[in-house]
């Protein structure tokens, strides 16, 4: 059953919403929360609100809206507020977004907050001035746009050959350890030599790993056999990020799964350094003069390898020719569980240090 209500703001803007019952008490909301937060929002950004939200609200805008809504709510009074809203445009609002989120979970945390802090003398451009105890630490919030390092297309096109090439009802796993496996796995899957192999020896044992030159590796899990059409199963695909559990790597993923079978593609390994470079150098120029400075980065995006970041951060980011950097953090929010991880790369800075225990981890 799907409900209907509809909320009016002066001035003539109507609001209209759309959403399931059923969802609508899965979430714990009513009618009455959902038009509070969008009449919020409309106050907030006024004749911008269409640029980000729709008008006619259904189901599938809900969560972000609300999520959105409760996290400017939480910073509504800190200094700048307005400033920092100004500057919201279609092309950067999850930039901004991930700056209000810092700033909400600092001023949760009993730091004071400025956001857009004005400068003197164009003296550096952060994003937050965070002040606790009359000490004063400046942030500069930065993300990293990693649809690239997806390669969807050619993952796509990968997991298509693998699942009519290799006729099993298995599940199959891809690691590509550059990006050379992608040409040398879809060169082999052309050979029914290699087909074949690969099938028979995925009917003898019940988990079966073909690597190939430290390109890639092909594992075979057993499943049991597939009951039905095609037809008969979801056909869906995936995107998301495989985690290391022994060393944490983050890795891009594609899987298929479609007729009753999963195939799924990983990797390969991404290198962040032109990325940190290049956030570097634009940090730089933002950086206060004489203050404590630290660049806090969107842990959920970075992709690769933490030991090698962590390499990279205290060898050459984090070294005497970069004095204006005080520090680098890594800040992940669990959306699910609203818990924030936060690993804090502090450098000794005699000049400009960030105060003793101003960020506790």
């Amino acid at each position: 059953m799907t409900a209907n209500t509809v909320a009016r703001k002066e001035k003539g803007v109507r609001f209209s919403i759309s959403a399931p019952t059923n969802f609508l008490e899965e979430q714990g909301l009513t009618f009455e929360q959902i038009r509070d937060e969008m009449q919020f929002l409309f106050d907030v950004f006024g004749n911008r609100f269409t640029r980000f939200f729709p008008l006619h609200v259904k189901r599938r805008h809900i969560n972000r809206m609300m999520y959105v809504a409760g996290i400017l709510r939480g910073i509504r009074e800190c200094a700048g507020f307005d400033r920092f809203i100004s500057r919201f445009s279609k092309s950067n609002f999850d930039d901004h977004l991930f700056s209000a989120r810092c700033a909400y979970y600092f001023a949760a945390a009993g730091y004071d907050i400025e956001l857009e802090p004005k400068m003197q003398d164009a003296n550096g451009d952060p994003d937050l001035k965070i002040s606790k105890q009359n000490e004063i630490v400046y942030v500069e919030c930065k993300r990293i746009r990693v649809e690239k390092y997806y390669e969807l297309d050619r993952k796509l096109e990968l997991v298509e050959q693998l699942y009519s090439r290799v006729n099993t009802c298995d599940q199959i796993n891809v690691e590509l350890f550059s990006d050379y496996g992608y040409g040398l796995l879809t060169e082999l899957l052309q050979e029914d030599r290699f087909v074949s192999e690969i099938y028979e020896l995925g009917l003898q044992y019940t988990e079966y790993g073909h690597s190939e030159d430290d390109a890639f590796e092909l594992r075979l899990l057993r499943r049991p056999p597939i009951i039905g059409g095609e037809e008969d199963f979801l056909d869906v695909t995936v995107t998301g990020v495989k985690v290391s559990v022994e060393t944490g790597a983050r890795r891009p993923d594609l899987t298929l799964m479609r007729g009753g079978r999963s195939v799924s593609v990983t990797g390969p390994p991404v290198n962040y350094r032109s990325e940190w470079n290049q956030k570097r150098r634009r940090s730089k120029r933002q950086a206060v003069a004489g203050a404590p400075f630290m660049v806090a980065f969107c842990g959920d995006d970075v992709l690769g390898d933490p030991e090698n970041h962590r390499r990279y951060f205290e060898d050459e980011w984090l070294v005497a020719d970069n004095r204006e950097f005080s520090g680098i953090a890594l800040v992940s929010f669990a959306t699910l569980s609203n818990q924030v991880e936060a690993q804090y790369y502090l450098h000794p800075q005699p000049n400009t240090p960030i105060p003793d225990g101003f960020f506790v981890p």
